[in-house]
């Protein structure tokens, strides 16, 4: 980092947080012909252990392919793991190394209804030769009408998979099943690069009373943070949003605003202000950052419910308002992609 000064000691501190493809991306693992006819609905976490192809092992774009077949209430989500199989050996037979404790990657998309193929960029996550990715559906009973699940395909044309079991999350740990008569393989592809590409430059210049920040236009999805100190404080959106000028984006600001640290960040998580009174709890968080919604539980071991999260935001901030209650209660926003 270099720190740059400028008049009422103003300085910024550039870094980056971003995923920027500087590289193609290769094809290490796709099964995506011989689609049995079928799917798995179960409530459990359960997913595929894979073999990749050829040596790109940063994971930058994930594919799958599910069913949903429930009537849409909103709530409807799965979660999708990667993760090293580094556990203990199922019932002490070597052959069956399960999920290690801990993911490698995951994230939470929203589901639809009929045959969907759901794509997920990955922020170059690295992963070994082979591993084991999951799913886990919420929102649906897994009933004859309301219900969801991964398709079963047959052999992978990139990259090698298990055929006769894949691995379900029991209460008793994590066991290999499978599907009497079936290729218990689920259709999934993968791209990966070898190494993750160099940052994108921030420039910073003084323009008369203002502040100007600026990166490459071709740099999409990018979102400018501030911070008070190099090292404390909390990284929080730049509002307004960044304008295309020409060839750039562009933000402009007062210097008088004092000293802050900027950075780039591709996957911003806005921090949550909660403004309690006698009648309403009102969470608010910053405007630069949409595709939100906002969830609530009454504790930490509970299960997080949706909270009516407003599509436009009220000047710089994004407003939800929940009745004041007598019991506790937890907040955190979600992408929806």
């Amino acid at each position: 980092m270099s720190p740059v000064r400028f008049v009422q000691f103003l300085i910024a501190v550039i870094s980056v947080c971003v995923s920027i493809p500087a590289q193609t991306p290769v094809v290490v693992y796709e099964d995506s012909t011989g689609y049995s006819g079928q799917f798995n609905d179960s409530a459990n976490e359960y997913g595929d252990e894979i073999i990749l192809s050829g040596t790109a092992r940063l994971v930058t774009q994930f594919q799958f392919e599910y069913y949903g077949g429930f009537v849409p209430q909103g709530n409807e989500s799965a979660r999708v793991r990667f993760y090293a199989n580094t556990g203990p050996a199922w019932q002490n037979t070597k052959y069956w190394i399960t999920p290690a404790p801990t993911p490698l990657f995951e994230t939470l998309i929203p589901v639809g209804t009929g045959f969907n193929t759901a794509t997920i960029t990955v922020p170059y996550v690295q992963v070994p030769d082979h591993f084991t990715w999951t799913i886990q559906f919420f929102g649906v009973t897994m009933t004859a009408n309301d219900s969801a699940g991964l398709l079963f395909y047959g052999v992978p044309t990139i990259g090698k998979g298990y055929t006769n079991d894949f691995w379900e999350l029991l209460p008793i740990g994590w066991t290999p099943l499978g599907v009497s008569g079936l290729i218990n393989n689920f259709a999934a592809k993968i791209t990966a690069v070898d190494a993750v590409p160099p940052p994108p430059a921030l420039n910073a210049t003084a323009n008369g009373g203002d502040f100007v920040l600026s990166w490459p236009a071709t740099m999409t999805g990018l979102y400018l943070e501030s911070r008070p100190a190099v090292d404390s404080g909390v990284w929080t959106p730049v509002y307004p949003q960044a304008l295309r000028v020409g060839d750039v984006f562009q933000i402009s600001m007062p210097m008088s605003e004092g000293m802050r640290i900027f950075r780039l960040n591709s996957q911003p998580q806005s921090p949550l202000t909660i403004v309690a009174d006698i009648s309403a709890v009102r969470v608010r968080w910053s405007a630069a950052v949409g595709g939100q919604k906002l969830q609530t539980k009454t504790a930490l071991a509970g299960s997080w419910v949706d909270v009516p999260t407003p599509s436009r935001p009220v000047g710089d901030y994004y407003e939800a308002v929940s009745p004041t209650t007598n019991s506790a209660a937890f907040f955190r926003l979600m992408r929806t992609f």
